[in-house]
């Protein structure tokens, strides 16, 4: 399985593996003994905050104010590519972690013109993410 996952996948990035445990793009991937499989990005998550030197935490990724732009109409700012820069790097996140996909997309409407809201729901979402780190998504086969 090894081979066939290596030879497909390897022009992306390099392929680490050690038993039943992948490494890839940022990803752990584990095969279980019951055939599921079991998807981490814990490890990209702690990166990606240590870089951002993100200490704060938060129970929840999102303010109830998440759809409400209160940045005006403001020009494009020169804040953009900054905020567009740390907005990726929580979508490449979130197809895994669906607990901040909702959160990503608004943000990514925002990137554009980023205020002081902006930044402050960005800061939210990057919150959240330090005290939920290790949320895991299983793939179990159906019967």
């Amino acid at each position: 399985m090894y081979q066939e996952f290596q030879s497909a996948m390897s022009t992306y990035g390099p392929l680490k593996y050690n038993t039943k445990q992948f490494e890839y793009l940022g990803m752990e991937m584990e095969q279980l003994d019951d055939h599921s499989v079991k998807v981490s990005m814990s490890k990209m998550t702690n990166k990606i905050l240590n870089r951002r030197s993100i200490v704060t935490t938060s129970s929840n990724p999102s303010s109830s104010y998440l759809f409400t732009n209160n940045d005006g109409n403001a020009e494009f700012s020169a804040n953009a590519n900054d905020f567009k820069s740390k907005t990726y790097e929580l979508m490449y996140l979130d197809k895994i972690r669906i607990d901040i996909k909702k959160k990503c997309n608004e943000l990514a409407s925002l990137s554009n013109i980023p205020g002081d809201h902006s930044y402050k729901k960005l800061k939210k979402v990057y919150s959240f993410l330090n005290e939920q780190k290790m949320i895991t998504l299983f793939l179990a086969q159906t019967i």
